[in-house]
């Protein structure tokens, strides 16, 4: 499994490039391989889960239409995770006001309030269909590739370097 997450996280980090979003056309294609890659995540994600959960045909036929459902939802908070970033370099790019600073780390943490609430949501639902320890093991992955996505993220975007009088 180690090896199978170091591997997403390689994925993440080739894909994910710290460049500015001022073109809108270089936003919108960036956009749209951000979403490639989310897919490509998600599949390889799937495969993580189920190899570590283990489950038995019948746990399985009642786990995946959850699982389906969470990754549905996953990917809007990935979406607007996307969205955010690119919003950051678009306002780094012209030089980051206050307002636009305290707006964008609302946002951020907004979003990670939303991501624990989901994966909250979805075990607890979990919890009613699959032993409670094959739903730890979910979380447990989750958490993981999580914070592999999120250090990919961290790597790819600067700190805030301009502010309006240091240009």
């Amino acid at each position: 499994m180690k090896k199978t997450l170091l591997a997403l996280a390689a994925v993440v980090a080739l894909g994910t490039t710290p460049t500015t979003f001022a073109a809108d056309s270089v936003g919108a294609k960036e956009l749209a391989n951000t979403q490639e890659l989310i897919a490509a995540v998600q599949k390889d994600k799937r495969q993580v889960v189920l190899a570590t959960l283990q489950l038995n045909d019948k746990q399985l036929a009642k786990f995946t239409p959850v699982y389906d459902e969470y990754q549905a939802e996953s990917t809007k908070l990935y979406t607007a995770g996307t969205n955010l970033s690119n919003r950051l370099f678009v306002a780094d790019f012209g030089g980051m006001t206050d307002a636009e600073s305290k707006d964008i780390m609302a946002q951020a943490f907004k979003l990670r309030e939303e991501r624990l609430k989901l994966l909250k949501k979805y075990a607890d639902k979990l919890d009613k269909q699959i032993p409670a320890v094959k739903v730890f093991q979910f979380v447990q992955v989750e958490n993981k590739i999580q914070a592999l996505l999120d250090v990919a993220a961290a790597a790819s975007i600067p700190i805030v370097t301009k502010t309006p009088g240091s240009m």
